[in-house]
């Protein structure tokens, strides 16, 4: 009876679980358990997010700005995204970020004072030569009519930018075993080929992604639920998480176990 029970657990539940093995009576059990599991995922659309930064942006008068943003956009989409600063540093002036007015958009970057002063004021705007993307930096254009600043405080200063760029921040993306930005059948293949091995230190390229030593249920979670996450490499097409692929997934594990 407990073990039916995990089982509609599993299937109902909204958030995706493997069921442990501590929850159920013997292996067989488990094997089928988690091939059920596998079987029943049903995945949602999601959103990616990237992070990137204001990489070496210098002010003609020796100032750093830096400061790092997200980036969301729906897969295939990335130039339509919604920028958010999460932190940022205007030099020349005491203001942060939380006294900004912000605009991100993949050719530029305009940051302004919220608000209306006479003595005082931020109005900066960063061109960029081409889009910021995942694939390679974006140069600062440092035309002095492109890339430009005024900022005020005691009276105002005007100039322009000496060099910059905006850069994406290299994260390790949850799921993605191969380590090339995008979570699909082949990180999968990996975990499996190193189902239930036991594994040294640093082993997240054969599958380890919890870090605990064993490639197992949890680490099969961070693929499945993160599937379809980064940028598919250059002439991949993108293979959606159906049960016509799953269904061999959960069936090549009953057979692993019972093997």
């Amino acid at each position: 009876m407990q073990e039916s029970s995990v089982f509609a657990d599993t299937l109902t539940s909204s958030t995706y679980r493997l069921p442990r093995p501590a929850r159920l009576s013997n292996g067989v059990a488990q094997a089928t358990l988690t091939a059920c599991a596998v079987m029943a995922l049903v995945t949602t659309a999601h959103a990616d997010v990237l992070t990137f930064e204001l990489d070496n942006v210098y002010t003609d008068r020796g100032g750093l700005m830096t400061g790092q943003f997200t980036w969301t956009f729906e897969p295939g989409d990335f130039e339509n995204g919604v920028g958010l600063f999460a932190s940022l540093d205007v030099p020349h002036t005491s203001h942060g970020l939380e006294d900004l007015v912000i605009t991100i958009e993949t050719t530029q970057i305009e940051v302004s004072l919220d608000g209306s002063f006479h003595d005082d004021g931020v109005d900066i705007t960063l061109v960029l030569v081409q889009p910021f993307s995942p694939d390679a930096p974006a140069a600062l254009d440092l035309t002095p009519t492109e890339s430009k600043y005024s900022i005020g405080g005691n009276g105002f200063i005007d100039g322009g930018f000496i060099g910059g760029a905006v850069a994406l921040v290299v994260q390790q993306l949850a799921g993605d075993i191969t380590s090339d930005g995008y979570v699909d059948v082949e990180d999968l293949d990996v975990l499996l080929a190193h189902w239930g091995n036991t594994v040294g230190a640093d082993a997240w390229a054969l599958g380890d992604l919890t870090g605990d030593g064993l490639v197992g249920p949890d680490d099969l979670d961070q693929v499945l639920n993160n599937w379809g996450s980064g940028t598919p490499p250059v002439g991949l097409i993108p293979e959606p998480l159906t049960l016509s692929l799953i269904g061999p997934v959960g069936m090549f594990l009953l057979h692993r176990h019972r093997g």
